[in-house]
């Protein structure tokens, strides 16, 4: 028992050089955090040596992206965390079955955020209507290229100034 601790702490203090931390939670229950790995990375360069090669179960785990840096050319950021148990034994036999009837059920992934849909189309593009301009002048107005909307109100030249009446004289 002694060699199996000597041996954890020796892989928990390479674990700390590399930005991996192994917490002893109970029994042979580990939480496993890598601050620069995928959860598989993290996963087989830690779990195996912390359960002294014998089969582990994972209780849950998780594996973090997140863009870091300049927006147009981000760096990525990973890390992940997992929860592990250590068989007692080499392997878990017939205890498997059991654990996996016992692992919580998936939980459902959300969903991806909807892309910004296309605007819809209020008009046929290059239709006309008749409207009602400013100063309550009769006019006409054409559906824009996109079909987003009508263009503004036009009632077209105004008209010419009608001419005095003539004197008499």
């Amino acid at each position: 028992m002694r060699s199996l601790a000597a041996v954890v702490g020796l892989f928990l203090c390479l674990g700390c050089a590399r930005g991996n931390a192994i917490q002893k939670l109970d029994g042979d229950t580990y939480r496993v955090t890598c601050a620069e790995l995928p959860l598989d990375r993290c996963l087989g360069e830690t779990a195996s040596n912390v359960c002294d090669k014998r089969a582990y179960f994972v209780a849950r785990g998780i594996s973090d992206v997140n863009p870091r840096g300049r927006s147009e050319a981000p760096d990525m950021a990973t890390s992940s965390e997992a929860v592990i148990r250590c068989s007692p034994t080499q392997g878990w036999g017939e205890q498997a079955k059991e654990l996996m009837a016992a692992a919580p059920a998936a939980s459902p992934v959300p969903a991806p955020a909807p892309s910004p849909d296309k605007p819809r189309s209020v008009c046929a593009p290059g239709s006309t209507q008749a409207c009602i301009g400013a100063g309550a002048c009769s006019g006409g107005q054409a559906c824009k290229a996109d079909g987003s909307g009508y263009e503004p109100c036009d009632c077209g030249s105004p008209a010419p100034p009608t001419p005095p009446p003539a004197s008499e004289g």
